[in-house]
């Protein structure tokens, strides 16, 4: 049977995850990602050394969709350091897409680049860019393929 667990750092923070192994052996997997740097979770700033793992829920269920609801349920009942939830809901990944517009707005779709018909165009207005009488005549006069 699936398991919901959490890992507890030194702390108090925890992370909430679910495993059809043991727990320990789930435990045992993540602690040794973030020892060979490959952990890219949530609990890549965890002491593993003298974090602990704890049970919180044998499942009784083996569908993988009841398991992430019964994960993502004790994660809104505690406070933890998952970024990613199990399940998301439309509601949700509408407001992570509209955050993940407006970061990739601020950080890089308004710089500039220098397209390879000489124009300075903004990253984000680049494919625009590149179908414009412009562009598309210096690319045929040079014999650039694109």
């Amino acid at each position: 049977m699936p398991n919901i667990y959490k890992i507890i750092n030194e702390d108090g923070r925890i992370y909430i995850g679910s495993t059809k192994k043991t727990i320990q052996q789930r435990f045992s997997n993540h602690k040794s990602a973030i020892k060979s740097n490959t952990n890219q979770c949530s609990l890549k700033d965890f002491n593993m050394d003298t974090a602990r793992v704890e049970l919180i829920e044998e499942v009784q269920c083996n569908n993988p969709i009841c398991v992430k609801w019964k994960e993502r349920l004790h994660m809104e009942l505690n406070e933890c350091v998952n970024v990613n939830r199990p399940i998301v809901t439309e509601e949700e990944r509408i407001q992570k897409a509209k955050e993940n517009s407006i970061q990739w707005r601020t950080n890089c779709g308004n710089s500039n680049t220098v397209c390879e018909c000489g124009c300075t165009v903004q990253v984000r207005e680049m494919a625009r860019h590149k179908k414009t009488k412009k562009h598309l005549n210096f690319i045929s006069e040079n014999n650039i393929s694109s």
